[in-house]
């Protein structure tokens, strides 16, 4: 029961970090004029290391509209693109290692001091500790690598 919500939980998590950058793309607001913003929750948007470039809106009359512009002229900037969906699905992994933790925890509580249960609960906690701090060090990495582009 509890290992079914936790999963739907996570999945719903899923589906609105990926969704909603994608929903965003091209769509600049006042507050996102000159090319700034545009992460959910702190996750960065597939496009965050690329050269962007504010340029006047054409399809409305206000002249202070603005979109954001992107540019992709050379293979470096595919590379830019790959490490920031990897850097998504770092942060991702951080998210599932964290409700992994949450699992284990819940778990070792209801064990009633079975040894087999008390054990399977403190390895999925080792295990989910390890994993967040694997994964929060490599999208450190990744997020360096990327701006020093």
């Amino acid at each position: 029961m509890i290992k079914k919500l936790i999963s739907k939980f996570l999945l719903f998590q899923l589906g609105v970090f990926i969704f909603v950058p994608i929903t965003n793309i091209g769509v600049a607001s006042a507050a996102d004029s000159g090319c700034t913003g545009g992460s959910f929750l702190g996750f960065p948007t597939w496009y965050e290391y690329l050269d962007k470039q504010s340029v006047p809106n054409d399809i409305t009359t206000d002249p202070n509209d603005e979109i954001c512009e992107l540019k992709v002229d050379n293979i470096k900037d595919f590379w830019l693109i790959a490490l920031a969906v990897i850097e998504i699905l770092l942060r991702v992994a951080s998210i599932l290692a964290v409700g992994m933790l949450i699992y284990g925890g819940v778990s070792y509580v209801i064990s009633e001091g079975n040894p087999e249960k008390t054990k399977k609960a403190q390895s999925t906690i080792i295990n989910a500790i390890v994993g967040l701090a694997i994964s929060i060090v490599a999208a450190s990495v990744i997020g360096f690598v990327a701006r020093s582009f």
